[in-house]
């Protein structure tokens, strides 16, 4: 089991593999194999008004993996920040 300062790829990767690209949250549609044409409309709204909006949204505030956040190569969170914090919380800079 990998460290719980340990910054697991999927931190990084889920939105982009790039360190550093500014990262939003994901706009997911569930089930969309039972979605009706009113709901297809909506769904299509939904990503028109994000598309629209995507430079004024605030992207995740991830810490930098490659900008002396983390130790390398362990990809470790130092030690002086978020001390004896762990979980995913920590990987979001405060600042």
């Amino acid at each position: 089991m990998a460290e719980p300062r340990f910054v697991h790829l999927r931190v990084h990767s889920d939105y982009s593999m790039i360190d550093g690209l500014a990262k939003t949250g994901p706009l997911v549609f569930y089930r969309t194999d039972k979605t009706d044409a009113g709901q297809f409309a909506d769904q299509c709204a939904a990503l028109a008004e994000r598309l629209d909006t995507l430079w004024q949204t605030e992207p995740i505030p991830f810490r930098r993996q490659n900008h002396g956040d983390y130790l390398i190569p362990s990809l470790t969170l130092r030690p002086e920040l978020a001390p004896g914090q762990s979980g995913l919380a920590v990987h979001l800079r405060s600042e």
